[in-house]
């Protein structure tokens, strides 16, 4: 030890040490004096504690105000969101709600005056006092309610308001259903005018759009060519068009539907089947007969509920047969039995009856709750299958009523409204996640009317139940989900799955790879039928456990390489391909690529069915954010299986948070179900700008859970913060305000960071503290956008010439495979006018993982490999990794494990720190030459030759640190630091650091590249933001629809007092002029002043977060 830390050591010794010595009476007056404190500390929790606390329950005095409060502003709520919605309250509307924001001032006003009396009072009071008077046990006597009350006649106002809120529950609904109406007859009048047309259109964007609106619509215009796109090349608009007609019970179409049971492709199948059953007529009962005796896993379990939906008797011997022969323990058979015995329910046949008494006299298979106390109340909200017993008791009860009341299924009028129908793909959402506590959903006595309404009035959108609530009584649940629906809310709920998730006891014998179990949304779908408000399932996690078989993974093999995979790697040609050998051998890049498809295929079908069957209903999952990169392809592609997809994370905010999101945006219009915690929310600063941070990024934000945020605290209140709910509300009334500039717009980036999930599942082992390729990817984004570069993340995996047009400025670091159809692309791409900048071990890789001799984008970059160079003695650094058990030195070198530990970035090392000097700054402007970059040498770096590009920085042995090379009309940087990102100093950690200092000019020199970049193929960004701090983030959306961008600013610094108004110009794109630019909270339009490439504006200060939207107009 040495320095400031050595002399404040040894002060503290010798202060110590010299310290005169207390007498005993000096003692015991002090311990005596301590426990008189601590008995007035606890006294004073235990009277007037409001906060998030040490204790396990609040104050006697916030506990009864909060109490009387919850209960009246859930009133005030029901009033002042039905005022906001009905086109003429009543004037007794506007005076009621006037009353009760005059009591609940009152109450709140008297909450904190009584607890500054008592706080006063426990200051002065002796120890006997303490222990007696005081005591809790005497809270009766002091009576807080009658004190907050006083002259308030609480029954009184509380009955007449509520009866007010009752009655303006019915104008709300009248109110809902004359603007349906009026939405209806529009859409009808578009589809006749616009969308018929476009549907027929060679733009496959267009035709898609189209096509999606008319199956929301469903009005016989619709029909047609819903009916001509059975046969268009694109599958999406086949799978689209099935479902839009089974919604509509199209009959015409049964005969087309009946012609795709015999595609060649599966899901086309599959949907044909299912909307077969669900138009209800009996002409496909013959064709269905033969499909669920069919072997395909999908179009068996669809012909089964198909049979059932259309009440077909003649389906009886089958049916019948399949519930005494299927093994429920296989799982594949497990699901066509449950099929099966709901199809028996819908049909109503009693002939079923003995069969269903079997299955019931089988065993008690219903599942316990997570306790294990007992069994589960509400199988409505519950991620555990019911099993056999239940279901058939139930169909014996359908038996007896007669079965479903006829043939098919039809669809809620509403489910057709675009708000609804697109309620969680193409709009803002702020969902109240784990609600379900009667302190919440009861919080004024009315069965969850006030609740809902309490949220909507805050700017939330819905509940997201999470978990679930299978404790829950299911009438009173059902109350809850009605009243969501009366007030414009939605629910998600928790995703039933064929196991026992969130159960104490196993009772599911066999289960198939982890998806929906379809007898329960099938039953759900029953439940909520006249319900609009149900709108989605979610799961959450880890990733599910891989189902594995060799023949399904030789027969993969086969349909992605063409060969049986023994063939490809030399193997005997009866080689048992064992689990442990696929996944941890050879094959191991194979099986994760196969696992990510096993995933995606159930997923899709799960997401395809459930849709299908409930019109506008979408699957969502948010996974663990240190299991984010596990299987190839799921971070890419989900989103084209599920519909909302996202990451789970243990903090609220930060600059990880968005990084995250923008991963599973891929740069494409896409919302993201994001999982953000408010357990250890360090302060309101944080809080405000983790809820702010999706206006710009996720879109849907769903807290977990929402006694973090409720203001009406409850026991739980270690987690909670009074400061939260007023935060949220903030921000999510804003997002309504701003809601149709946050409907999941376009990302307006010109700059990406491209990433290989292929490389990153090798590179990213679930580590406590994030896997390094984590910590680089972040680092990079962040970097740039402390530039106020809005950046996008993208992947290869989907990666197409199209999408990559959209940029014009691509980064890749420690992407380490590029593959050949990859570099084929990119290739292409910047010999067109694309700026590449590489990064250190990226395209050195071979699909398996396996290091190649020179890299596959060496003609791009300009240099050939010449290996790793880094810091192999420990001794020579002082760099720290952590590998998941202890932390030590990190060993230099690129190979696995050690790769993968992460890098402690809490404190900057100081002998590992070199520096590479710019050599030549004409290519990178803003920075001169001799400018000195740091760099953490044990992490090492490339070293190259370069053939055709031009070295431009040099490390001090004058190995290359940036090349740059002409390429066409494009351009590529060589960055050989391998790890550029991790370059920083982190703080302000909740899981992740949002602050990230970086060393001197390595954030500068990227900018620089991406600036010179631009500069040599004559473009600029569109949107420059100067007269900021580093810590304000910019990220550009746009609407191209309604030709505009909208710009938007986020503080990021949580000490911030606010960001003083900077300067953004705004340079036009080719073809178009800025029209105006203005703030849409306020309408106001800052001055434009003209320069060479467009304008540029003042832009006003602002606290957190704020946007500006430019409109353009065609020259």
């Amino acid at each position: 030890m040495e320095g400031v830390a050595r002399d404040l050591l040894l002060y503290v010794v010798n202060w110590l040490t010299s310290a005169p010595q207390r007498t005993p009476d000096q003692i015991k007056a002090s311990q005596q004096q301590a426990d008189l404190e601590f008995l007035r500390r606890e006294r004073t929790w235990d009277w007037t504690l409001a906060d998030r606390g040490p204790d396990n329950k609040m104050g006697v005095i916030p506990t009864e105000a909060f109490k009387l409060m919850r209960m009246l502003d859930g009133v005030r709520a029901r009033i002042n969101v039905s005022i906001s919605e009905i086109p003429k309250p009543p004037s007794k509307a506007m005076e009621s709600k006037e009353k009760l924001e005059v009591a609940l001032k009152t109450i709140k006003d008297r909450q904190v005056s009584l607890t500054a009396d008592m706080i006063k009072q426990i200051n002065s009071a002796s120890e006997e006092k303490l222990l007696n008077e005081l005591d809790v046990k005497n809270a009766s006597t002091f009576n807080a309610r009658g004190k907050l009350l006083a002259d308030i006649d609480f029954k009184k106002l509380f009955e007449e308001s509520t009866a007010i809120a009752d009655e303006l529950r019915q104008a709300l609904k009248k109110a809902k259903s004359e603007y349906l109406a009026q939405e209806a007859k529009q859409d009808h009048k578009n589809a006749r005018s616009v969308l018929v047309q476009q549907a027929s259109s060679e733009n496959l964007e267009v035709r898609r759009d189209a096509i999606l609106e008319l199956a929301r619509i469903g009005a016989s215009v619709c029909v047609a060519p819903l009916t001509a796109a059975l046969s268009d090349e694109d599958e999406t608009i086949r799978v689209t068009a099935i479902m839009g007609l089974g919604w509509m019970q199209a009959n015409s179409a049964v005969p087309e539907l009946i012609k795709l049971t015999e595609d060649k492709y599966p899901r086309i199948v599959r949907r044909a089947t299912q909307a077969l059953g669900q138009i209800g007529d009996k002409r496909a009962i013959p064709v269905l007969l033969k499909l669920a005796d069919g072997t395909d896993t999908f179009t068996v379990e669809n012909a089964i509920f198909s049979l059932g939906w259309l009440k077909a008797k003649e389906a009886l011997p089958l049916l019948i047969n399949k519930v005494e022969t299927l093994d429920k323990n296989n799982g594949i058979q497990r699901g066509w039995r449950l099929a099966t015995l709901r199809a028996l329910g819908h049909i109503g046949d009693k002939s079923a009856i003995p069969v269903l008494e079997k299955v019931i006299e089988e065993g008690d298979d219903f599942p316990i709750n997570r306790s294990g106390r007992a069994k589960i109340a509400n199988v409505y909200s519950t991620a555990q299958s019911v099993g056999f017993s239940y279901y058939a008791k139930e169909a014996v009860k359908a038996i007896e009523g007669g079965g479903s009341q006829k043939p098919g299924i039809s669809q809620l009028a509403e489910l057709s409204s675009a708000d609804r129908f697109y309620a969680l793909t193409r709009r803002f959402n702020a969902l109240a996640g784990r609600v379900y506590r009667s302190s919440f959903v009861q919080m004024s006595e009315d069965g969850g009317a006030g609740f809902a309404a309490f949220l909507k009035d805050a700017g939330w959108t819905g509940v997201h139940m999470a978990w679930g609530a299978q404790d829950a009584d299911p009438d009173e649940y059902f109350d809850m989900v009605r009243a969501l629906s009366d007030y414009g809310m939605i629910l998600v709920d928790i995703w039933p799955t064929d196991s026992n998730m969130f159960g104490a006891k196993k009772t599911v014998t066999a289960s198939r790879q982890m998806a929906l179990e379809k007898a329960a949304g099938d039953m759900l779908a029953e439940r909520y039928k006249n319900e609009s408000s149900f709108a989605g399932l979610w799961s959450e996690e880890t990733w599910p456990w891989i189902h594995y078989a060799p023949n399904l993974f030789v027969q993969w093999f086969k349909d992605k390489y063409g060969k049986d995979p023994r063939a490809h790697y030399g193997l005997p040609a009866d080689d048992p391909l064992t689990r442990d050998f696929v996944s941890e051998g050879i094959m191991r890049s194979d099986f994760l690529a196969f696992g990510g498809d096993v995933i995606m295929s159930h997923w899709q079908e799960s997401q395809d069915w459930m849709t299908g069957l409930r019109k506008g209903t979408a699957l969502t999952f948010s996974i663990t954010h240190r299991h984010i990169v596990q299987f190839t392809g799921l971070t890419a592609n989900l989103h084209e299986s599920i519909h909302v997809p996202g990451p789970e994370a243990y903090q609220s905010f930060g600059r990880d948070n968005a990084f995250m999101m923008e991963m599973y945006k891929n740069g494409m219009p896409r919302p993201v179900m994001c999982e953000y915690y408010n357990w250890y929310t360090p302060s309101p600063a944080h809080e405000i700008r983790g809820y702010a941070q999706h206006l710009m990024h996720g879109e849907c934000f769903f807290n977990f859970a929402f006694e973090h945020v409720f203001p009406y605290a409850t026991t739980y209140n270690w987690t909670w913060a009074p400061t939260r709910w007023d935060n949220a509300k903030t921000i999510f009334q804003k997002a309504n305000k701003l809601k149709e500039y946050l409907a999941v717009p376009e990302s307006g980036s010109k700059v990406a960071i491209l990433n290989c999930e292929a490389s990153a599942v090798h590179l990213n082992p679930v580590n406590t503290l994030g896997s390094r390729w984590h910590q680089q990817q972040a680092g990079l984004w962040t970097m740039l956008n402390q530039s106020q570069i809005s950046t996008d993340m993208i992947w290869t995996e989907n990666l197409d010439p199209n999408h990559l047009a959209r940029y014009d400025v691509v980064v890749i670091a420690d992407t380490r495979i590029i593959d050949e159809q990859t570099a084929i692309i990119l290739k292409d791409w910047v010999k067109k006018g694309g700026v590449l900048i590489g990064g250190g071990a990226s395209a050195i890789y071979d699909r398996n993982f396996k290091p190649l001799k020179d890299y596959t984008l060496a003609d791009l970059f300009g240099v050939r490999y010449g290996g790793f160079v880094g810091v192999s003695d420990p001794a020579l650094h002082d760099t720290v990794a952590y590998d998941e058990k202890n932390y030590g030195p990190v060993i230099s070198t690129l190979e696995l494990p050690a790769v993968t530990y992460n890098i402690m970035r809490e404190v900057k090392p100081i002998k590992s720190i070199s520096t590479y000097k710019v050599t030549k700054s004409e290519r990178l402007p803003g920075m001169e030459v001799g400018a000195e970059c740091e760099y953490d040498m044990p992490l090492g770096y490339d070293k190259v030759t370069a053939t055709s590009a031009e070295v431009i920085a040099t490390f001090a042995n004058g190995d290359p640190a940036i090349t740059v090379n002409n390429v066409g009309e494009g351009v590529c940087y060589f960055w050989t630091p391998i790890y550029p990102g991790l370059c920083y100093v982190g703080s302000d950690f909740e899981n992740d650091a949002n602050k990230k200092d970086f060393w001197p000019n390595v954030r500068e020199v990227a900018a620089a590249m991406v600036n010179g970049g631009l500069a040599h193929v004559n473009k600029t960004m569109p949107v420059e933001v100067t007269g900021v701090s580093k810590e304000v983030e910019v990220t550009l959306r746009q609407q191209p629809e309604y030709n505009r961008t909208m710009v938007h600013l986020l503080d990021y610094d949580a000490w911030s007092e606010g960001v003083p108004g900077g300067t953004m110009k705004i340079n036009a794109p080719a073809g178009k002029s800025v029209s105006r630019v203005w703030y849409p909270d306020t309408g106001t339009e800052p001055g434009l002043e003209k320069t060479d490439q467009g304008v540029s504006v003042k832009l006003r200060s602002f606290e957190v977060h704020d946007m500006a939207v430019i409109e353009w107009v065609n020259d």
